[in-house]
């Protein structure tokens, strides 16, 4: 992916860049191979068959706050919420 995109501009194309939402899912659920991309694919399939119908009326807020979710375990990985006495210094300084 790299390469793509030092080499892509040069014929004009869009840059890519893979999904922060779903690396962190990946992560969340503990996968060791890309094995898990096949068991994804099945399960996604399967959603799909069966379910169409149903999330077609769910809201675009709700799937993207499932989206959210996933980014929010990454953040909190990285650094972790401040304490409540932190947050009250940050108010009074603002």
């Amino acid at each position: 992916m790299g390469s793509a995109n030092l080499i892509g501009p040069l014929f004009q194309c869009y840059g890519s860049s893979g999904s922060l939402s779903r690396t962190s899912v990946v992560d969340s659920i503990g996968a060791r191979t890309v094995l898990h991309g096949a068991f994804a694919v099945v399960v996604m399939g399967l959603v799909l068959v069966a379910m169409t119908s149903t999330l077609f009326y769910l809201p675009k807020a709700t799937l993207a706050s499932i989206a959210l979710f996933g980014v929010y375990g990454m953040y909190v990985c990285v650094m972790p919420p401040p304490a409540p006495v932190e947050i009250v210094i940050i108010l009074n300084n603002s």
